[in-house]
């Protein structure tokens, strides 16, 4: 009797050991195929970090390379209803825009032309303005980061304006980070794309000019280029003054008709007047003032500045204003923006930065 009772507790062992085992294989399985759905799928990330695509300027002055969730769009310069040809842009870069992928109410305001025509002046450090040289890819560039904040705190924005030039062009791309207004209401961040923007910027190589990457402008009021040799002006016949200029906006203007100091011009582009209605009544491009070097200056809000324009001038960095004869010019930005978009902000931004890049370039048209 006990050796059977020693048999039969030795198979009951037997079984109850096979099956502990089979229950810890079960349990290891079950647990493996749950963790296995919850691990991220490494090519996945591989694909979403890696996928790059690489834009070469249509006339083949530059390249750069963004990542595909930033989606690449075309700015059409003449806007659609406009009776203004289709440019050549097999002869001059074609204007675009990028949008980043976290703030579809931002998006890069790129200008590109002649080094001339693209304001790069480090004098223009100010209490908004801090100014870095750097050099990218072996071309010479400056960072200048804008943060502004407006009377009363009404408007406040950070902008990162890179401006990267290599032999007589230059490309300019600004990143707005932040945007606060408090009447329409608007506050937003984009911080989480500047990564993104700065690898952008690392990444252009300029490869020369294009043979007419410089574009004409057109006036109001009057023609508005005309040349010297090759290069191409934006004049104001009226005051006697021209400027170089081959920006990839058609700007244009309007001068008051009152004796009163100031003389004023209103400006805008025929890209931002394409933009919305409001603003096509063409002075959302900024304003600019003109004395006698003698008159005395008034501030914006209409007080006088007890300067006269020569004094008031010397207190301006040099990209502040113009001196063409005996006459100084002083700029003033739009005081309010035009459309209801971002895209409008943009084209309205860089309309306001194209005229006041004329300023410290005019000069009085030749007899």
């Amino acid at each position: 009797m006990k050796t059977k009772q020693t048999g039969f507790a030795f198979v009951e062992s037997v079984i109850i050991f096979l099956y502990v085992i089979v229950i810890g294989v079960g349990i290891y399985l079950v647990w493996h195929n749950e963790n296995s759905k919850n691990k991220p799928a490494a090519t996945s990330d591989q694909a979403s970090t890696s996928s790059i695509a690489t834009y070469t300027d249509s006339a083949g002055a530059f390249s750069l390379k963004y990542s595909n969730d930033w989606e690449f769009k075309y700015i059409d310069p003449a806007g659609t209803d406009s009776p203004v040809p289709t440019p050549d842009y097999s002869k001059q870069s074609r204007p675009f825009t990028l949008l980043p992928p976290h703030n579809q109410k931002n998006q890069l305001n790129i200008q590109f032309g002649a080094a001339d025509a693209i304001p790069n002046d480090k004098a223009r450090a100010d209490k908004f303005h801090t100014i870095k040289e750097l050099t990218i890819n072996g071309q010479q560039a400056i960072l200048d980061k804008l943060v502004f904040t407006g009377p009363s705190a009404a408007e406040k924005y950070t902008d990162d304006t890179y401006i990267i030039t290599s032999g007589s062009f230059s490309i300019s791309l600004t990143f707005r980070e932040n945007y606060y207004h408090d009447s329409p209401y608007e506050n937003w961040s984009d911080s989480q794309d500047l990564a993104g923007f700065e690898s952008i910027v690392n990444s252009i190589k300029i490869s020369g000019a294009s043979s007419s990457a410089s574009q004409s402008a057109s006036s109001k009021t009057s023609s508005s280029s005309s040349s010297t040799s090759s290069t191409e002006y934006f004049t104001i016949s009226q005051w006697g003054v021209r400027a170089p200029y081959s920006g990839n906006l058609t700007l244009e203007y309007s001068l008051n008709s009152s004796d009163s100091l100031p003389w004023v011009g209103t400006f805008s582009s025929t890209q931002l007047d394409a933009t919305s209605a409001q603003c096509a009544n063409k002075t959302y491009g900024g304003s600019i003032d003109r004395y006698r070097s003698t008159d005395v200056v008034r501030l914006a809000d209409g007080t006088s500045s007890g300067q006269t324009a020569a004094e008031y001038a010397t207190t301006l960095s040099k990209s502040d204003y113009g001196h063409a004869g005996d006459y100084y010019y002083f700029f003033q930005h739009a005081q309010s923006a035009c459309g209801d978009n971002q895209a409008s902000s943009n084209v309205e931004t860089q309309t306001n930065n194209a005229v006041k890049a004329l300023l410290p370039n005019l000069q009085v048209i030749p007899q």
